[in-house]
């Protein structure tokens, strides 16, 4: 009877152990999965974000790149007429 009692234990705890790596398993992959999915949109969000402030602040950078070349052309002028 003991040796009964012991093996049907053994049995059980075995497999509550095998229940238990099935379940850490889905777990893990279901966590992957998430992650994976929420970078894909943090991606696709920030490139979105991206083009819209691209959009948005077009103009002003093409007046920087304006301002910064004829800061440039200013400064080549001021040294070829011996300003400096």
């Amino acid at each position: 009877m003991t040796d009964f009692l012991s093996d049907l234990r053994f049995k059980v705890t075995d497999q509550k152990r095998k229940d238990n790596v099935i379940s850490s398993m889905f777990g893990h992959w279901h966590a992957r999965d998430l992650r994976k999915r929420f970078d894909l949109w943090k991606n696709q969000s920030k490139k979105a974000t991206t083009v819209n402030e691209v959009n948005e602040i077009g103009p002003v950078v093409e007046e920087v790149l304006n301002a910064q070349q004829t800061l440039t052309n200013l400064g080549l002028f001021m040294r070829d007429n011996g300003y400096t």
